[in-house]
């Protein structure tokens, strides 16, 4: 069976969602990067050691983390959207692969890969990030 027109304008919107976080965070957008989430949203960065908490904690800590960074690319792929699970038109869940290279002030370039795990959920500002939990999967910091 086909898609509905409704569903598929939804994964779109999901897509872009995913998409405007990384630009945000690539561009220290930190206002732009807060407004992608719904304002209870949990943001679990434990695995790089960092909190799970609230969206004003988590946009301090990646704000913090790549101060010391001048360039940051973070690259989402492989994404999997998976709408209305339990038949909620109003949530959905996504996973995708992310590569982010960083290059210091100094000019060297580490990477990190991994994933990142979300529910989301439509609001009256359209679909957001009611969590997201960054996963790691490799590293190379020389």
């Amino acid at each position: 069976m086909a898609p509905s027109i409704d569903a598929l304008f939804d994964r779109l919107a999901i897509d872009d969602l995913i998409t405007a976080y990384a630009v945000a965070v690539d561009q220290r957008d930190w206002d732009a990067m807060a407004a992608l989430f719904a304002p209870d949203a949990v943001l679990d960065y434990t695995a790089f050691d960092g909190p799970r908490g609230t969206v004003d904690e988590a946009v301090a800590w990646v704000a913090e983390g790549l101060s010391g960074f001048a360039v940051s690319q973070h690259l989402c792929a492989n994404r999997e959207i998976s709408l209305y699970p339990g038949g909620d038109n109003d949530a959905a869940r996504a996973r995708c692969a992310v590569f982010n290279p960083l290059v210091d002030h100094q000019g060297r370039v580490f990477s990190v890969g991994g994933t990142y795990e979300d529910r989301l959920r439509r609001t009256p500002d359209g679909w957001r990030f009611a969590e997201r939990v960054a996963k790691p999967a490799w590293s190379d910091f020389g």
